[in-house]
């Protein structure tokens, strides 16, 4: 265990040997900001307190501020160490950040089997990000036996979950028949779950489905739609094909 430095550790600590419940008014340190991290004045406080109570949350919360670099230095092998005490203890995003990690060579050296074991931890539970990991695992072959099968099965439950990526995934395997026998309108189903959450890349396919009459009725007004929800987010693609749809009046101004 690291060294006990801040006043809040050692409050703890004196009511942890004193049989006496550590107070709120103790706690109330670690209470993170509006958007979720621990203010950079009370790190060394709530590091202390992170380990002291094993606390979960501020373990997780420590990994993502060291990953991130927020309120603190950017520390890859700090944010690594976090997320394995979050994650040892069954944390399911700290197992599929942990995972990626591994995955990306960030703070330790690259290992796909070691990857592929905190993704399928993660996943198991339901963390929609480790199941695309997981499943890109098992597309790639990297780490595990290449398995299209399980590939999409991953895909899907993360996809089910409303997570983009992986609808844009399963989209792409669908529309060009990878590993699937081709089939233009499940990728449009993919596309548009996608493109309807936002995504300006599934926008800008889905116009080109359109226009090309692929899963779909040809619908030029469809087509310039979703060309043009993209083109708003700063899609070139999607502007060239608005543009290209003006020029043959195919789209209404």
């Amino acid at each position: 265990m690291q060294a006990i430095k801040s006043a809040a550790a050692l409050f703890i600590v004196f009511y942890c040997v004193s049989g006496i419940p550590a107070s709120a008014q103790g706690l109330q340190f670690c209470k993170t900001d509006d958007n979720g991290w621990i203010p950079s004045k009370l790190v060394h406080d709530c590091e202390d307190l992170a380990v002291l109570r094993n606390d979960v949350e501020l373990q997780f919360t420590f990994g993502q501020m060291y990953y991130h670099g927020v309120g603190v230095t950017k520390d890859d092998t700090a944010a690594l160490e976090w997320f394995r005490l979050a994650a040892n203890q069954g944390h399911p995003q700290a197992q599929g950040r942990l995972g990626r990690m591994y995955a990306d060579g960030d703070g330790v050296a690259h290992n796909y089997t070691t990857a592929a074991k905190w993704y399928r931890l993660a996943a198991d539970q339901g963390d929609a990000d480790a199941q695309w990991w997981l499943g890109g695992l098992y597309r790639s072959g990297e780490g595990v036996p290449q398995d299209y099968t399980a590939a999409l099965k991953w895909y899907r439950l993360a996809a089910d979950q409303g997570m983009v990526a992986a609808q844009i995934s399963l989209g792409g395997m669908y529309s060009d028949g990878i590993y699937v026998p081709q089939d233009y309108a499940v990728a449009v189903m993919w596309y548009r779950r996608a493109a309807e959450q936002g995504d300006s890349h599934a926008q800008f396919v889905l116009g080109q489905m359109y226009e090309n009459g692929y899963g779909v009725a040809k619908d030029y007004t469809a087509a310039a739609k979703w060309y043009r929800l993209a083109a708003d987010q700063g899609s070139k693609a999607a502007q060239l094909g608005l543009d290209w749809m003006y020029v043959h009046g195919q789209a209404v101004p």
